[in-house]
């Protein structure tokens, strides 16, 4: 009885730490693409947002600026 309430103990520990992992990674995943963006952004690319033709939905792209 004893091992089963221990072992249960150590997959809640096991499971709560994968859930703090995992929202770890998604905002380090969140910071890569601003740090993508602005490197862009400083190497004289600028984001443009446009309509797609067809469906309507915005495009959001890098485009090289005309110096």
């Amino acid at each position: 009885m004893a091992l089963n309430s221990t072992l249960l103990i150590i997959l809640f520990i096991v499971f709560f730490l994968n859930i703090i992992l995992f929202f770890k990674i998604w905002k380090m995943t969140n910071t890569v693409e601003k740090i993508y963006e602005l490197s862009l952004t400083k190497s004289g690319y600028e984001l443009v947002e446009a309509e797609h033709e067809h469906h309507g939905y915005i495009v959001k792209k890098f485009v090289k600026k005309n110096e």
